[in-house]
């Protein structure tokens, strides 16, 4: 238990809680609930770098420093990203897809449309993307250098050895793709928009977990409300962020942010799989997945030889 994170939140609030760990869910984190004063709190134990990879904590504070006040955002009581913990208000209940009234996809849409048009932009709030699309060079080549990555425990397995190239693939041409994607304003981005992060109280969405937000590229918040909320096109079209692009334009966008969406979840998985050491199954599937984006993005069968992997 982290003992330490438990003694600097009490000390923040002046008083002993008593903080029972919460079901994992989607969080990378570790989420404690406690009751202090007639309030239900939450404390959040950052996950470690491998664990939450991409993650800037300090970027993080930033923006939620940024949102704070605004309906949607998480009721943060004290942020101690170098100590690595965070105190807030319980945000209400996590939404589910099959639940996600025609309400609730417009007071989203109002939501993204809101984040989208804060100008409180600086340059340590902004994405890195091409400091990302590195990081996971380094990670892949670090497993690649000698030959087939080693992703399990038996080294005498043969099923154990695996190539990355899919993978590797993959994340070049999800770069080059991303600077295809049509030129929009530089607004906030969530760029982990899904309903395990969302809550509603009293009938208002809470948006959480802004470990991801940065300044940048606002298709993949726009992609994601199609694919994780199943809205409508010709909603999301009608968003400020759209403005002066064509209906063609705006539907060839959203199909390559699906595809991107699609690919950076999976690199990421694929990078957590490595820097843990899951097991040479789970890093086969993931290559196989990788092989499959392949295919997708081109409406045909990769070149590569599956027999190789």
């Amino acid at each position: 238990m982290p003992e330490r994170q438990f003694s600097w939140a009490n000390r923040y609030l002046k008083g002993k809680v008593d903080w029972q760990q919460m079901a994992e869910g989607n969080s990378s984190n570790r989420l404690f609930r406690g009751y202090w004063q007639g309030q239900v709190l939450i404390l959040r134990v950052n996950a470690p770098g491998d664990v939450a990879f991409g993650v800037d904590r300090h970027k993080e504070y930033r923006i939620l420093k940024l949102i704070a006040g605004q309906s949607w955002a998480p009721d943060i009581l004290y942020n101690d990203w170098e100590n690595g913990w965070c105190l807030m208000k319980e945000a209400g209940t996590v939404t589910s897809a099959d639940h996600f009234s025609d309400t609730l996809q417009d007071q989203l849409i109002c939501c993204v449309n809101q984040w989208q048009r804060l100008n409180c932009f600086t340059s340590s709030t902004r994405t890195p993307y091409q400091a990302l699309w590195n990081e996971y060079r380094r990670v892949y080549a670090r497993y690649s250098e000698t030959g087939p990555a080693y992703a399990g425990s038996d080294k005498t397995s043969a099923s154990a050895y695996l190539s990355l190239k899919p993978l590797e693939q993959l994340l070049e041409l999800s770069w080059k793709r991303l600077q295809l994607l049509p030129e929009l304003p530089l607004c906030l981005v969530h760029h982990d928009l899904h309903p395990g992060n969302l809550c509603l109280r009293e009938g208002r969405l809470k948006v959480l977990d802004w470990e991801y937000g940065g300044f940048g590229i606002g298709w993949f918040d726009a992609a994601a409300l199609r694919q994780q909320f199943a809205i409508e096109s010709e909603k999301i079209m009608e968003m400020p962020v759209f403005t002066g692009l064509s209906t063609q334009e705006v539907l060839q966008g959203l199909d390559m942010a699906d595809w991107l969406n699609s690919s950076l979840e999976l690199l990421w998985h694929s990078v957590r799989c490595l820097l843990h050491r899951d097991g040479s199954e789970v890093l086969a599937e993931r290559v196989l997945r990788a092989r499959k984006l392949l295919e997708d993005s081109t409406g045909k069968r990769s070149t590569l030889d599956l027999e190789n992997i």
